[in-house]
């Protein structure tokens, strides 16, 4: 558990140091599947800055994934719902069945004390992508500002660039700006609009990386998801997403809202080279 705890630590500097992190505030949190026990995970305590970590396990907390069977799930036939359709749309209420409410967990309580607020979302991923060792959430700066942007402004830029996705592709929402991340990150996904620790939430956001096979997804006016094969290969996805939405939202303002991508032939040449003559990109090893 030291060896983990000590990735978690490592990781949690790099997010600092890149200024993915509000300080001293306790957004944001950050998990490894236990490798000493695959069923269960390391995940930061509840009110934890990332930023200023304590010496030690004093941060952290080891919960089981037996704790998401505590979920009830019958509030939303996911059978219906067709996820290569990003769903950008606030009311996601609509998705409810005629008077239904969302349905959340309580938080269980571990002897190192209370986890994350965000741990059933952490634990839903970890219990239904078998692949998956980590799982990062954060508020930073872009990718929450992009998330607070109008869906209708979202798909402009997205209809804009149409020609950057490949055909028949509804999933990523962000148009392929720099070749790194294209390489190192995948599809960019979007969850609407769930209160934040709501089974919906977890459920919606585990279907969708794994059935359009990606390493992210922005929350709607909440933040940022990745996750990865170790706690800094999360991070370094996340590093990308950053990227990217910068040069976005930078291009943005200096634009007045136009915005040159690549097209869909010139990233799938990228994806090609780093497939065949360079190392691979890590969401194909994830999910391969």
């Amino acid at each position: 558990m030291d060896t983990a705890i000590n990735h978690l630590k490592e990781t949690a500097c790099f997010l600092h140091k890149k200024g993915f992190l509000l300080p001293g505030s306790s957004s944001g949190n950050i998990s490894i599947r236990n490798p000493n026990d695959s069923e269960s995970m390391i995940i930061t305590l509840s009110g934890e800055s990332l930023d200023i970590l304590k010496e030690g396990n004093e941060s952290f907390c080891e919960v089981s994934l037996s704790e998401s069977s505590q979920h009830t799930l019958c509030s939303v036939d996911w059978s219906i719902w067709n996820f290569k359709t990003h769903g950008l749309d606030r009311n996601a209420r609509r998705m409810l069945p005629e008077g239904e409410t969302y349905k959340m967990s309580l938080l269980p309580q571990t002897k190192q004390g209370k986890p994350s607020f965000e741990t059933y979302l952490h634990l839903a991923v970890y219990k239904n992508i078998k692949s998956v060792m980590a799982v990062i959430h954060l508020h930073s700066p872009n990718a929450t500002n992009f998330a607070c942007l109008s869906p209708k402004k979202i798909l402009k830029l997205r209809n804009q660039c149409i020609s950057s996705f490949p055909p028949n592709d509804d999933s990523n929402v962000v148009p392929y700006i720099n070749v790194a991340r294209i390489a190192k990150c995948g599809p960019i996904l979007w969850c609407p609009h769930f209160p934040a620790a709501s089974n919906e939430l977890h459920e919606y956001i585990w279907r969708a990386l794994y059935t359009n096979k990606s390493m992210a997804i922005i929350l709607q006016n909440h933040g940022l998801l990745s996750i990865g094969l170790t706690p800094m290969e999360a991070a370094m996805v996340a590093a990308e997403v950053e990227q990217e939405l910068g040069i976005i939202l930078d291009t943005l303002r200096m634009t007045g809202g136009d915005v040159e991508s690549l097209s869909y032939i010139d990233a799938a040449d990228v994806l090609w080279y780093w497939q065949n003559i360079s190392k691979g990109n890590p969401w194909r090893k994830l999910y391969n």
